[in-house]
């Protein structure tokens, strides 16, 4: 690659970079704004509530992240996208009831294999006396009211699936379906801020990413949907029979394991294939990780991410 070309494609990077910044600055000031007018209402209606109380309604109603989270979606038009409509509602093929359930079913499988990697890691976090307990009670809490259920289950697939399988991937595919499939999932990890959730969005976001490639996006909205709704069904059930839901959840992963395996084994050279036909040209991931408002974004990403981990 040539100087020019690398100078023009960090400066591609860079204004990805730099939106998804305003996006995220846009997010917490409409996310941290409602929550202070919501305080000094519930604080104003039930004057002898405590901080924590007030605090726990502001989390229960869930308003502040279904606003944040649709306005956060506003700055991704500065990427100036042409033909939006056409691009994401675009069905390159139709996806079968049969084939999502298998796409479900591989998503617990990443999930599962996920999990197993945050073992060493968790283990060496407790050794420093840190701890992944708080973290995991975020990722795995079931919704408690209506409004956080419909942000669980339908708004945050819808924003986070336009935002990242959407404007970020499409924006990225010049440079490579596999190099936009990875970056986007990557940083759909990380916008999560969760250490436990970090290597399962991570994994599941490269599932997504194809099948909003490769079938469509609202087929990536749906799947995500499909995987949050279980997580809320599981995690509803636990609540009424911890012993039931544990094994709602050991089912599911057992099968989503095994189609995992099934399918890595009967397409292991389809998928090498495929990543290498529509692998970036080189030097591309260089560029991407040298321009600055990119390793500003990444930085306060890890950050967020790091913040998750609670002393023991």
């Amino acid at each position: 690659m040539e100087q020019s070309e690398r100078k023009e494609l960090k400066k591609y990077f860079s204004r990805l970079g730099w939106t998804l910044l305003l996006s995220q600055v846009i997010m917490l000031l409409v996310v941290y704004g409602l929550e202070a007018i919501q305080a000094v209402v519930f604080a104003w209606i039930y004057p002898d509530a405590s901080a924590y109380d007030i605090n726990w309604m502001i989390y229960e109603s869930g308003l502040s992240l279904l606003l944040g989270a649709l306005c956060s979606i506003g700055p991704l038009l500065l990427l100036r996208l042409d033909g939006l409509k056409e691009r994401f509602l675009h069905e390159e093929r139709a996806v079968s009831f049969q084939r999502m359930m298998l796409f479900f079913l591989l998503v617990m499988g990443l999930q599962l294999v996920a999990s197993l990697l945050t073992v060493p890691f968790e283990w060496m976090t407790n050794l420093l006396g840190g701890s992944f307990y708080e973290a995991s009670e975020t990722a795995s809490a079931a919704s408690v009211t209506t409004s956080m259920l419909l942000y669980t289950v339908l708004i945050a697939p819808f924003c986070e699936e336009l935002i990242y399988r959407g404007f970020i991937l499409q924006y990225l595919r010049p440079c490579g379906k596999t190099f936009a499939i990875v970056v986007s999932s990557v940083l759909f990890g990380l916008m999560h801020g969760n250490v436990i959730q970090l290597p399962m969005a991570i994994l599941c976001g490269c599932l997504f990413g194809f099948v909003a490639v490769e079938y469509s996006l609202p087929a990536s909205m749906v799947l995500h949907a499909l995987t949050n709704l279980s997580v809320e069904a599981v995690g509803w059930v636990s609540t009424v029979d911890e012993m039931l839901g544990n094994t709602c959840n050991s089912a599911l992963t057992a099968f989503g394991l095994i189609s995992l395996l099934l399918t890595l084994s009967l397409h292991k050279a389809d998928i090498q294939a495929y990543c290498m036909q529509h692998h970036a040209p080189e030097g591309s991931l260089r560029c991407f990780l040298s321009a600055p408002p990119v390793l500003l974004l990444i930085a306060y990403l890890v950050i967020l991410t790091g913040m998750s981990i609670t002393p023991l």
